[in-house]
């Protein structure tokens, strides 16, 4: 046979500087005696044109966000032809957007999000919440959907909140531009003292009780 060396897989090999949300890298090993290639979906379809036997990357474009997306290589040559096995990769996720606070107690904080043209659901999120707006110290939870109750918040106390996607790929984008600042409620006011009456002569009484915890007069 004139393969020598053949390596028959198709790698996704992506910059790691760069982040790219609608399109994926494929590139693969220069194949001694190739006379051409060819990249086909998994599901059989043709992705690319008939490529030069020096060619040994394809950029495919106009992909989903925050898809995975499966492939395979067709190697040609005057010896016969072979396929590698088939490799997949998913794009980079969109950063959501819209981050709000929706409702608020004295002890919870209900927000919500947009998925930015991400998949929901196919698309998980991580929320930041402190008490700082360095986020020095956050409270990281990853959810698949696209709202979310802070609770067990300390009453009258104000809170941070920011967002980002999760990519397929493992990556995650950047944060959504807003930062969310909201106060819980003051604490609920509890129940004041019993009344306790004093006579003030025959036609008046002085009535007195000890405060309600956490009441405002």
């Amino acid at each position: 046979s004139v393969f020598v060396n053949v390596k028959e897989t198709l790698e996704v090999r992506f910059s790691p500087t760069i982040k790219i949300v609608d399109s994926i890298l494929w590139q693969w090993d220069l194949i001694q005696g190739a006379t051409g290639y060819r990249l086909f979906s998994s599901t059989g379809g043709a992705l690319s044109e008939l490529l030069m036997d020096d060619v040994t990357s394809y950029f495919q474009t106009g992909l989903a966000p925050n898809a995975v997306y499966s492939c395979y290589l067709k190697v040609y040559s005057s010896e016969g032809d072979f396929v590698s096995v088939i490799s997949s990769a998913a794009t980079e996720a969109f950063p959501p957007s819209g981050l709000a606070a929706v409702s608020v107690t004295s002890s919870a904080i209900n927000l919500s999000w947009t998925a930015n043209s991400n998949p929901v659901p196919g698309t998980n999120f991580e929320l930041w919440r402190d008490l700082s707006a360095s986020f020095t110290a956050p409270v990281k939870v990853i959810l698949p959907g696209l709202s979310y109750q802070a609770h067990g918040l300390l009453s009258g106390t104000t809170y941070y909140f920011k967002t980002r996607a999760l990519s397929n790929n493992g990556n995650f984008t950047d944060f959504d531009s807003t930062i969310v600042s909201t106060a819980t409620w003051p604490p609920v006011p509890g129940q004041p003292g019993t009344p306790t009456g004093e006579a003030f002569g025959v036609s008046s009484i002085s009535w007195n009780w000890s405060a309600a915890p956490f009441g405002q007069s």
